[in-house]
């Protein structure tokens, strides 16, 4: 996972980039846009990864990440000739690279480990997926991008590099990589329907097996309640039973059947409200957070004041994946710990309200570096917790006998939302660009056109801060309604 985020840090190394290849703000758009597609298209990893051992998916994972960034070193290298939609296609390849990777690790510790600390286990694999971006950005801008001319950067190398690292890792996930499934019954404490008379328990009701076993056990109860949990139909359902005498094996019996969850494919979730809610506030949030991750730095170019672009540089490449990496974590282990007691999409909420704040913010004052700076944390720490809790959620609705190719599918809409929210930013950018010395009208002989001012932006903004509050929206009315029927302790 150290290289599978290493898109993310496009950031890092795109003002040189497209400097160094001549390109416009607007194909700029479209090679992070089409990247980010790649590594969003997750179906494609998720129905290899649930056919084939992992690692063979580790194989394909370093061909596909080293043949991308090879082939765009020698892009900017100029040691082949190239074009847009070449550069599209490698950077696409890239992603899918950086996704096979993502999916194997992923789907192999979902698996390995208890499902009562799946949000834990997450957050720790999407923190190195998150942390990979700032370790990468802060390799380029100690080793490759020293000098402040973007013509001069070292951006062949750095991509070289990666191309290596890639290569190299993945080899090591070859040989390293053991599937070893956790087992229900496996770590199981003593429960208290071992000491209790009379106690309240939460019975998966899913279709097959474990349905029917809830029908053999319902004459040991004296009270059954039905109700609706994560998904829409009733599929848990609360015993309230005073207990006759069991033995040993029963009592493992039952435990194992309230730790296994409901399977069910995507089909079946795309049919109830709490997925439409979790799939729409997670596709608009990250949507924005990758136009917001992928142009950070040509909204400092546009600062009136350039001593403050290059202040901030280094510093924000580095800080957005850092606190992306950071939330990953702190935001599984407390959804771990506090899942009894509220849902999961309350902790989403409380981090997309302070996102949608500094993207309110952001819009009135986009020139202001201390907003931009609240907006910068505010996005990562958005971001994951997203990518965090929105798989952890999703594993919970359905299991994990379809989760890779569900989430994957996910994934893929949230790239195509990325894709649009990324073409407005260059159309709009590109609309008021001019040559900072010929005029609005009339482009260099290069054809590099820049823009400066709040004009740059001030659509892009409007835009990205109605989807923002239109994405908390979304959390609180999945908390409210997951809240009614979150499960009993």
């Amino acid at each position: 996972m150290a290289v599978a985020g290493s898109q993310y840090g496009f950031n890092a190394i795109s003002n040189a980039f497209k400097e160094q290849l001549k390109l416009g703000q607007s194909e700029v758009e479209w090679i992070a846009s089409v990247g980010n597609i790649g590594g969003c298209v997750g179906f494609t990893a998720g129905l290899f990864v649930e056919r084939y051992p992992p690692q063979l998916a580790a194989c394909v994972a370093g061909l596909l990440t080293f043949t991308g960034y090879f082939l765009l070193g020698l892009s900017v290298d100029q040691t082949i000739s190239t074009s847009v939609p070449l550069l599209c296609v490698y950077y696409f390849v890239v992603g899918q690279g950086s996704m096979f990777t993502y999916m194997v690790c992923l789907m192999q510790n979902a698996k390995n480990f208890n499902p009562r600390y799946r949000g834990t286990i997450i957050g720790i694999v999407d923190s190195m997926f998150g942390a990979s971006a700032a370790i990468l950005s802060a390799i380029y801008n100690r080793s490759f991008g020293q000098d402040d001319n973007p013509e001069h950067q070292n951006v062949a190398g750095f991509l070289y590099t990666l191309a290596a690292m890639a290569a190299g890792i993945n080899l090591v996930v070859f040989s390293a990589l053991w599937s070893l499934p956790w087992k229900p019954g496996e770590g199981v404490k003593e429960s208290p329907l071992d000491s209790e008379e009379g106690s309240t328990e939460i019975l998966p009701v899913a279709t097959g097996s474990t349905g029917s076993s809830l029908q053999s056990s319902r004459s040991d109860y004296n009270t059954v309640e039905r109700h609706e949990s994560l998904l829409d139909a009733s599929t848990c359902v609360s015993v309230h039973h005073t207990r006759p005498a069991r033995g040993k094996d029963e009592m493992d019996s039952l435990r194992r059947a309230l730790e296994r969850p409901p399977e069910s494919t995507l089909f079946q979730l795309i049919r109830t409200v709490n997925f439409q809610l979790l799939f729409w506030m997670f596709t608009i949030a990250t949507s924005v957070g990758l136009m917001f991750m992928n142009n950070v730095l040509f909204i400092l170019d546009s600062f009136p004041e350039k001593e403050l672009s290059q202040k901030y540089r280094k510093l924000f490449t580095v800080l957005l994946p850092v606190s992306s990496c950071i939330t990953r974590l702190t935001a599984g282990i407390a959804s771990d710990l506090l899942v009894h007691r509220i849902p999961r999409t309350l902790i989403i909420a409380l981090v997309l309200a302070p996102f949608a704040a500094s993207q309110f913010a952001l819009r009135y004052y986009p020139s202001n570096p201390t907003i931009l700076l609240f907006n910068v944390i505010c996005v990562g720490m958005s971001f994951g917790c997203l990518w965090c809790l929105s798989p952890t959620i999703l594993s919970e609705m359905g299991g994990l006998a379809h989760f890779a190719t569900t989430w994957g599918v996910v994934m893929f809409t949230t790239a195509l939302g990325g894709l649009a929210y990324q073409t407005i930013y260059g159309k709009v950018y590109d609309s008021h660009a001019q040559h900072p010395h010929i005029g609005p009208s009339f482009p260099s002989s290069d054809g590099e056109r820049k823009c400066y001012g709040d004009e740059c932006y001030q659509l892009t903004f409007d835009i990205a801060a109605a989807s923002a509050l239109l994405s908390l929206l979304l959390a609180i009315i999945m908390t409210v309604r997951m809240w009614k029927h979150r499960p009993a302790r």
